[in-house]
């Protein structure tokens, strides 16, 4: 790519002159010679400046007051003066002013070693200031991570005794307009949890199973929702006849689909024309040309079209950074672009955005469509005649959360089950702990507070060995020979329905029979 160079110079002879002797330098550049305050102003205005060399004196202007507005302007771009004739004074006193060099007419020869070096050293403070951007993002983003798995967790314990209690209401009453009600209970409860594990999303990945994915039923299911609550965004659908099958988190999916639209809402100031595509490509390593090699395949091109003014071309690298936001103060988070990216980065899928001719922006989301390397489709839920049933064995349930005690407790009890409750450790130990009431069994919150549940297993150990079914949120977390050792039979990760908590109670009753 040329060097772009603003040359303030009044003398077009030498002008013309110190272009050639660059091009002939091997250093490919484009010169704009000005002459004048205004006409130096707007060359600068226009942004498209890589290099400023002026002459020290003009008849109407100087380089001095050229590069104080060079510094107010573009600041970090490179200065150097070429000029006829100038003071051992005058030159320290232009570096200390900002000039990266200075050369005398009457040595021209230097100009080109001169310009090399002020370009170089620009690059890399240019290539230094955004590593520092990028590390400081990162620390931020860290630091917002500690601070969303402490809400978020929170919320998991809020949320998951609602849906625990909807199914429960509902296995239990008939009523169809209760059965509604639960319903629309349980659809919120589990809208909120996949929220939750969109926050946890920017931090880790799922490790849910893949599900094959719905695609037409995703993008209707949006686009409908976009018509609803956006009445002035004329919405489109644009599917291919003949979609190969995607495999991966449908929420995930959904979510970052949704995060798009929201931006497209935005730069539409709420009124436009937006169109959801999706068809069938095959990608190449050199599909992109940025330095991003797909894997060579066949994807799935998920697009999102809005009719907006489109993105600042000196935008367009760095929109899918952490916390980057165009929105004044308190109106942006700088997460929405930066989930879309890791969303699909998790699916194995990349991500583009570009301008389309005539104005607006255009989103695409690549993910791989690969049947070879996807799960099978996901087993349907038991239904409630088939849930196992109890025969009256002991369980110990041990959770500081009371709302998800009493959710716990009642499913227990209405399949069959005897049930001892405690809200810490202490107490867990105290009441089922020693031998005069043992239990069969042991429902082991992993998050306590004051002693953690895999402290509190350790020490039902030392005591008494019990099969534990450890409960947790964190996705982590997996059954290995330390848990083992301490007589945890299964690990279930909340949230969880009431057919998941029976057959993993029934399945650990049977495995220490």
């Amino acid at each position: 790519m040329a060097l772009r160079i603003l040359h303030l110079e009044d003398s077009e002879r030498d002008a013309a002159l110190i272009e050639d002797l660059l091009n002939e330098s091997q250093i490919a550049c484009v010169c704009t010679r000005v002459e004048t305050e205004e006409a130096y102003r707007a060359a600068l205005a226009r942004r498209e400046v890589d290099l400023v060399l002026a002459d020290l004196s003009l008849p109407s202007f100087d380089g001095r007051t050229a590069l104080e507005i060079l510094s107010q302007t573009l600041p970090g771009i490179p200065f150097i003066f070429v000029s006829g004739a100038i003071g051992e004074e005058a030159a320290i006193e232009s570096i200390k002013l900002g000039a990266t060099d200075y050369v005398l007419k009457n040595r021209l020869s230097r100009l080109p070693i001169a310009v090399q070096r002020a370009v170089a050293e620009s690059r890399e403070r240019n290539d230094r200031r955004a590593l520092e951007q990028q590390l400081l993002g990162v620390q931020r983003l860290e630091g917002f991570g500690l601070i969303a798995a402490g809400i978020t967790h929170d919320l998991k314990n809020l949320l998951h005794p609602i849906k625990f209690a909807s199914l429960l209401v509902q296995e239990q009453y008939p009523d169809k307009k209760l059965q509604e009600l639960m319903n629309l209970i349980r659809d919120s409860a589990d809208r909120g949890i996949d929220m939750v594990n969109q926050v946890m999303g920017l931090f880790r990945v799922s490790e849910k199973p893949p599900r094959r994915i719905d695609v037409p039923q995703l993008v209707h299911q949006l686009a409908d929702l976009i018509a609803g609550a956006y009445p002035d965004i004329t919405v489109s659908v644009e599917l291919a006849p003949a979609l190969p099958e995607v495999y991966g988190q449908p929420h995930e999916i959904h979510q970052a689909l949704l995060n798009l639209v929201a931006n497209a809402r935005d730069a539409m100031k709420g009124k436009g024309d937006l169109r959801l595509a999706v068809a069938p490509v095959r990608l190449e390593e050199n599909s992109f040309g940025d330095g991003d090699s797909p894997t060579p395949g066949a994807y799935l091109d998920f697009s999102v079209r809005d009719s907006g003014p489109g993105i600042p071309a000196e935008l367009l690298p760095r929109i899918f950074g952490p916390l980057f936001t165009t929105k004044g103060s308190g109106t942006g988070t700088g997460l929405g672009l930066a989930s879309v990216s890791t969303i699909v980065r998790n699916h194995r899928g990349h991500v583009r955005a570009c301008n389309v001719p005539g104005g607006g922006a255009e989103f695409h989301l690549y993910f791989p469509a690969d049947p070879a390397a996807a799960a099978p489709p996901a087993e349907e839920a038991p239904s409630i005649d088939r849930l196992p049933v109890g025969a009256g064995q002991a369980i110990g349930l041990v959770t500081e959360e009371a709302a998800l005690r009493a959710a716990f407790k009642d499913v227990l009890i209405t399949y069959g089950y005897e049930v001892r409750t405690a809200g810490n450790s202490a107490q867990a130990l105290r009441e089922f702990g020693g031998g005069a009431a043992p239990v069969d069994l042991l429902i082991l919150d992993r998050e306590l507070s004051l002693v953690e549940g895999i402290e509190t297993a350790r020490a039902f150990a030392a005591r008494r060995r019990v099969p534990i079914l450890l409960v947790t949120t964190d996705v982590s977390v997996a059954l290995d020979d330390e848990l083992r050792a301490l007589g945890v039979r299964k690990v279930l990760h909340r949230p969880f329905d009431t057919a998941a908590l029976l057959k993993g109670v029934a399945e650990v009753l049977g495995s220490a029979a």
